[in-house]
């Protein structure tokens, strides 16, 4: 946990990691929620979980949408992670995917992988594990969308290979999906694209 401590100081630093890869070699328990940079801080090398697991017993559930997500904003490409959420913590993996790519990941328990994804690519990713997600606990973009693997997708995103087992419940208040919550390009050129 100290190791990802001093990974998000850095980001917050105004580290970006471009053309670096950050490998996890480890499972990781973070026993106490933090946030790897914020709303302002972009991510754009390869973080590479290697397979392990990243277990989340506790996170700052009362802030902003931004601060219910592990990564802040991608626009680099995550991988091979595992994250598993304590029940009614509601946390994502990724808060906004910027034109980033997440790629073999899984969520099990109270979270969803992304929360706004524009022109970024989300392929291999499940969200299993027997809970629920509730668009009461999060905010995106549309805050009235949830969806288990991305909860609003728009401008150019692709979302491929993707599954949510039937195991999972998702609860919203105006829109709701098992892979996407809602479908919002800004204009009619950048259509959004889900496929197997």
């Amino acid at each position: 946990e100290a190791d990802l401590r001093r990974f998000s100081w850095t980001l917050q630093s105004g580290v970006t990691y471009e053309g670096q890869t950050v490998t996890m070699t480890e499972d990781i328990e973070m026993s106490t929620g933090f946030t790897l940079g914020d709303s302002i801080d972009t991510f754009k090398g390869t973080f590479d979980g290697g397979g392990h697991t990243l277990t989340v017993r506790d996170f700052n559930v009362s802030g902003s949408a931004d601060e219910r997500a592990l990564f802040q904003r991608n626009q680099g490409v995550i991988q091979n992670l595992k994250m598993e959420v304590e029940p009614g913590l509601q946390v994502a993996l990724c808060y906004w995917n910027d034109g980033g790519t997440i790629s073999g990941c899984a969520v099990e328990g109270s979270g969803n992988v992304v929360l706004t994804c524009r022109s970024g690519l989300v392929e291999n990713c499940v969200l299993s594990g027997g809970d629920s997600v509730d668009a009461a606990n999060v905010e995106t973009l549309y805050d009235q969308a949830i969806g288990g693997i991305v909860s609003s997708a728009g401008d150019g995103t692709v979302i491929r290979n993707c599954t949510v087992e039937e195991d999972v419940t998702i609860r919203g208040w105006l829109y709701a999906g098992g892979i996407v919550g809602i479908v919002n390009p800004t204009s009619a050129g950048d259509a959004v694209t889900i496929e197997n």
